[in-house]
Order: structure tokens, then sequence, then C-alpha cells
């Protein structure tokens, strides 16, 4: 089923908030799990995702 942009758009926003409070709550000198999970989300995720939903983050 289709999804409206703007359906997608706060898609994104919950999977980025949630990448995002997830990357912060755990500490730089975490397992390496979870430095591999953030460097994924780093090196996969911002440059594939956010520019589809440009944010005007002034």
């Amino acid at each position: 089923m289709p999804m409206s942009k703007d359906t997608a758009a706060s898609l994104a926003m919950y999977v980025a908030g949630l990448f995002s409070g997830l990357a912060m709550a755990v500490p730089s000198n975490a397992p390496s799990l979870w430095a591999a999970v953030r460097s994924l989300y780093n090196t996969t995720f911002l440059p594939v995702f956010l520019p589809l939903f440009p944010l005007d983050l002034e």
C-alpha cells in the first residue's frame, strides 16, 4: 500500500529519532555491537535517508 509523502516523512523522522536516541544513550566506549550499529547509522542511514526528507534546521 503506497504511503503518502507526509506519512513517509513522519516514519523517517521517527526512525531517525529512534536511532539517534540509541546512539546518544550508548556511550562512545560501547561494546562492538553498538559501535557497529552506530557506524552503520552514520555511514548508511544519514546519507541515504536524510536527503530524501530535507529539513529546515535553523
